[in-house]
């Protein structure tokens, strides 16, 4: 739903020599890696997730084939009420960012231009 215009990359990685405690329940020498575009929760998906809908249902099966999903977050996870831009603002109710795991998604990037639109406070 939010991700539909997204262009997914699969990446097939070979780390046949890596070694490390950190990745050992890696059973094989491939590491799959997807890269979405922005995800989005706010704006118009904020009344789906009101209604208990996981917005990431078509994503889900896919998502979970890979070892590694990383997406780009558009909006911090926030309750602040005053913006510090007059226009395009967004942010995320925390309760929801457990859909990010639920989905598989374990890593999100900040650095974008509304991840600061409530001040480094609400980062």
């Amino acid at each position: 739903m939010i991700l539909s215009g997204a262009l997914i990359f699969i990446i097939s990685l070979n780390f046949s020599s890596y070694e490390t405690q950190n990745v050992s329940k890696i059973n094989s020498s491939n590491l799959t890696m997807m890269f979405t575009g922005d995800v989005m929760l706010s704006r118009g998906v904020t009344e789906a997730l009101k209604s208990n809908v996981n917005v990431f249902n078509d994503l889900t099966p896919l998502f979970k084939s890979s070892d590694m999903v990383v997406v780009n977050l558009e909006g911090p996870f926030t309750r602040a009420t005053n913006p510090t831009k007059s226009s395009y603002f967004f942010q995320v109710n925390p309760e929801y960012a457990q859909l990010l795991t639920e989905n598989h998604i374990k890593v999100a990037f900040l650095a974008n231009n509304h991840i600061m639109d409530y001040g480094k406070d609400y980062l």
